[in-house]
């Protein structure tokens, strides 16, 4: 769970700078849309007539929206989380951060490429998530 773990860290921190409101909720919201994404993906290229389930559709959203509500606000794991993580020097984490990032855009990339939507669609979104954390990554970590 460790990675797990990471992955919402290393959101948790992109959201924090740009969002000052709710960034846990954001970076939990966040991480159910990647589920989802990553769900839905894996079926979607096994299967196509399984897409046309709506009862799948509904079982999917539960899991993705349930499971990482319930791991993270049980017993203050949030907390504990973003703690143990803060204490660990950014610069040592870079490398880290990028494959995040790289999930991230594989996520989305993959979701989009298995609707067959075309390239667009895809290639803002994953530009607008890295210009975003590009900028958040500046504010966080100053080279010496």
């Amino acid at each position: 769970m460790i990675i797990f773990n990471y992955i919402f860290f290393s959101i948790y921190k992109s959201i924090s700078i740009t969002n000052n409101w709710w960034p846990k909720k954001s970076t939990i919201s966040a991480i159910t849309v990647l589920l989802y994404f990553n769900l839905l993906t894996i079926v979607a290229f096994l299967n196509e007539e399984i897409l046309k389930t709506k009862i799948l559709f509904f079982f999917i959203f539960i899991i993705t929206f349930v499971l990482p509500h319930f791991y993270y606000y049980k017993k203050g794991r949030l907390e504990e989380i973003i703690e143990k993580f803060e204490e660990i020097n950014r610069k040592k984490l870079f490398k880290y951060d990028l494959l995040v990032l790289t999930y991230v855009c594989a996520s989305v990339y993959l979701f989009f490429y298995s609707l067959n939507v075309g390239n667009e669609i895809p290639f803002i979104l994953i530009s607008i998530i890295l210009i975003t954390s590009l900028y958040s990554y500046l504010k966080i970590v100053r080279f010496d």
